[in-house]
């Protein structure tokens, strides 16, 4: 009789001569005993003892398994011992212990993070040192004017704060006196059918002029002044913020806030953001929280805080409103457009929100008859980005902070702006040694038909100045006239790129605001006047039309548009003797709501420059100027070049009279086309009859081309271009600055 399954319960099937069998459906297999009449599976056969892990008899009722009988050969199954239920109740508590642990926790961090954030931000995880201070503990200090309290991490005292002072770096220019580098100079334009080129040579030297003497009067920054500007706090212990050029130059700061006057030093200086940190004398002053400047938002509500005009309206606080009109962002640098008015002495002044939080710094203003009234604002984050890098916490906003009304804004804000009295002079805060060159160019015109292949000369040009600039390339002072197309500068300033204002700058930036002239040129009909009866058969004497027969004439209007002109420099690579520099150039005309810019000039270019000598070798400039006016949308490719072409030394030049100019350069010009006689003479309706304001008209001066000479204007600042070419009503061609 066949055995069943314990497992399932299915009969086995016949077994083996040794007594082994398997079920079929579960697998299970066992051996008969030899009291059935099966002899055991010798061991040549490979069948081992079943193992006493596989004993049937260790598996308990209450899964389902009976017990192996004793006629299979097991022993009896033992009892399974009963399970502890401490174990688990120890496992249950631990969990829950661990589970509050971490919800306490997640609270505690939240509290924390709650309470860092309405106190105060903090710069650095360390403790804050002023660079040549030591650590001195924290201060703690009581809210006013509506702020929070906290505590800062102090500073060195205010009598062992150094002031300000710009470091020596090792990408900076010298001219000595015996010294004399000319190069050879390149533009091209490709206008509307044909080729416009600027082909010469531009020769720089040092002399040992004295800058305060070549500066003119009514520029003079060394001649001492007075002026003033507005500042604000942003710490406690007499840390207060304001812009650069409010006390670049400074020989003296006044500080007057709360009806005390304080004496300031300038202790930090940002010229490529245009901020300065001025400290104070003072403790437990009111101070104003610095919002993240990325949440700033289009049309977002701003008052403007200030002391404008304090010779006309005296030294009280003036508030104004506006909206953030516009956001310019160009390389990771930003700057608000603002439609609030504002005026002379604003700058420095805090922009706040309605929660009294500053977003912004009052830079600089743009009004006249022609132009709308705008300001521009650095942006909050500059001003942390300033303070973090000298490790000065600061007090950031709580953007869950409720809104404020005019009144209660007024109140908060007002106890810490800060009335700001300069006097500048010579070796004032920030100013840099000055060196006078003296600069002279020799330039010929061409231009080349792209229909006909021909080009010809359209006159020469020289240029001849003084220019009083600092060892970073900024110049104070240029007396050169010419001025390159395209809005690009002054040709006397083309090999004088900004440097670094430290050596560990390897990115950089410059921007400025300029007033670019948008020229419209409309055709209108005219009448000539009545004349005396010719004797020439019809005709009227000096060859005038008849009496009353119509004519045309042109007529010109300008339009002085705003202009943000942004650089971005940086270090592509370096080796003890040169540096490879990289720039992005972008010009861009201003304008309110989302206008198209009427400008936008933008480019790339490298400089390679000579740190032994400390002059640029060479650059190459690719870019090109778009126009847009009344739908009608040109764009014209722009190039531009420069090379060393020789360095003289000679200790001749050193001593040569001060204020008489060196030779010119040399310039052999390439072979010219000449035209033949039947070439038609270039139009010269394109020319505005009309000048802009401090526009004066002046003819071309007299060349050996072939060609009738092109129309010449002097622009705002004396330099002197070819007549503008038109296109389709577009000014494509103008020099003006």
């Amino acid at each position: 009789m066949l055995g069943q399954c314990p497992l399932c319960g299915t009969t086995f099937p016949a077994p083996s001569p040794t007594g082994f069998v398997q079920c079929q459906v579960c697998g299970h297999s066992e051996t008969l005993p030899a009291s059935q009449g099966y002899a055991p599976s010798p061991a040549n056969q490979g069948y081992a003892p079943a193992p006493a892990s596989h004993s049937y008899a260790s598996s308990p009722a209450s899964q389902g398994f009976a017990p192996a009988p004793a006629s299979y050969g097991y022993p009896p199954a033992k009892p399974a011992p009963a399970r502890s239920k401490t174990g688990l109740v120890i496992g249950i508590a631990a969990a829950v212990g661990l589970g509050a642990m971490v919800l306490l926790g997640v609270l505690a961090y939240g509290v924390a993070v709650y309470a860092g954030r309405s106190d105060e931000r903090l710069a650095n995880s360390e403790p804050e040192v002023t660079p040549g201070g030591t650590s001195s503990g924290l201060i703690p200090f009581s809210p006013g004017g509506g702020n929070r309290g906290g505590t800062f991490a102090t500073t060195i005292p205010f009598s062992s704060q150094a002031e300000y002072s710009p470091a020596t770096t090792e990408l900076r220019y010298e001219w000595p006196a015996n010294t004399k580098h000319e190069y050879n100079f390149t533009y091209e334009a490709d206008l509307p059918n044909t080729v416009s080129t600027i082909e010469g040579a531009v020769t720089y030297q040092g002399t040992n002029l004295d800058a305060a003497t070549v500066i003119d009067a009514d520029e003079d920054a060394e001649q001492e002044s007075e002026g003033n500007g507005t500042g604000f706090v942003v710490r406690p212990d007499g840390y207060l913020v304001t812009c650069a050029h409010v006390v670049e130059g400074a020989v003296s700061v006044e500080v007057v806030l709360s009806d005390k006057t304080y004496p300031g030093k300038v202790i930090a200086l940002d010229t490529q953001h245009d901020l300065a940190i001025v400290r104070i004398e003072a403790n437990d002053l009111p101070y104003l929280q610095i919002a993240d400047s990325n949440t700033v938002r289009l049309a977002e509500e701003v008052r403007a805080f200030g002391y404008p005009m304090t010779s006309v309206l005296g030294e009280s606080l003036k508030i104004t409103r506006g909206t953030i009109s516009g956001i310019i962002e160009k390389d990771g640098d930003k700057t608000f457009q603002l439609d609030a008015s504002v005026n002379p002495g604003n700058s420095g002044g805090p922009f706040v929100n309605p929660q009294g939080h500053v977003v912004g710094v009052a830079r600089s203003i743009i009004a006249g008859e022609d132009i709308s009234a705008m300001s521009f604002a650095v942006v909050s984050n500059d001003v942390r980005q300033l303070l973090d890098q000298n490790r000065w916490q600061y007090a950031s906003a709580l953007d869950t902070e409720e809104k404020l009304d005019g009144p209660e804004l007024a109140e908060k804000v007002r106890t810490s702006v800060a009335l700001l009295r300069i006097k500048t002079g010579r070796g004032g805060i920030g100013t840099r040694e000055r060196t006078v060159v003296q600069y002279t160019g020799l330039f010929r015109l061409y231009s080349k038909n792209n229909s006909n292949g021909v080009r010809s000369s359209e006159g020469t040009i020289t240029d001849s100045g003084k220019i009083v600039v600092d060892a970073q390339g900024e110049v104070a002072y240029c007396s050169a006239a010419k001025t390159l197309p395209s809005h690009l500068g002054p040709i006397a300033q083309l090999c004088l790129d900004r440097m670094p204002a430290d050596n560990g700058s390897t990115e950089w930036n410059t921007n400025r605001l300029r007033l670019l002239p948008k020229i419209t040129t409309t055709v209108v009909p005219s009448y000539s006047a009545p004349s005396l009866p010719s004797l020439r058969f019809g005709r009227s004497r000096f060859g005038m039309r008849p009496p009353g027969l119509p004519s045309t004439r042109t007529e010109s209007s300008v339009e002085w548009l705003p202009a943000l002109e942004q650089v971005h420099y940086a270090t592509s690579s370096q080796t003890s003797s040169m540096a490879t520099i990289t720039k992005k150039f972008e010009l861009v005309t201003v304008h309110e709501g989302n206008e198209t810019p009427y400008v936008n000039i933008s480019g790339d270019a490298q400089i390679q420059f000579d740190k032994v000598k400390k002059i640029p070798v060479s650059m190459k400039f690719t870019g090109q100027a778009a126009l847009h006016s009344d739908g009608t949308a040109v764009t014209i490719p722009i190039r531009m070049s420069y090379t060393l072409k020789a360095s003289q030394v000679d200790s001749a030049l050193a001593s040569t009279p001060s204020r008489v100019a060196p030779p010119r350069p040399t310039y052999t010009p390439p072979p010219t086309y000449t035209p033949p006689a039947t070439q038609p003479t270039p139009p010269t309706s394109d020319v505005a009859t009309t000048t802009p304001p401090a526009v004066a008209s002046q003819p071309a001066p007299a060349t050996p081309a072939p060609a009738p000479a092109r129309t010449y204007r002097r622009s705002a600042t004396g330099g002197i271009s070819p007549a503008p070419v038109s296109h389709n009503g577009l000014t494509l061609l103008d020099l003006s600055p």
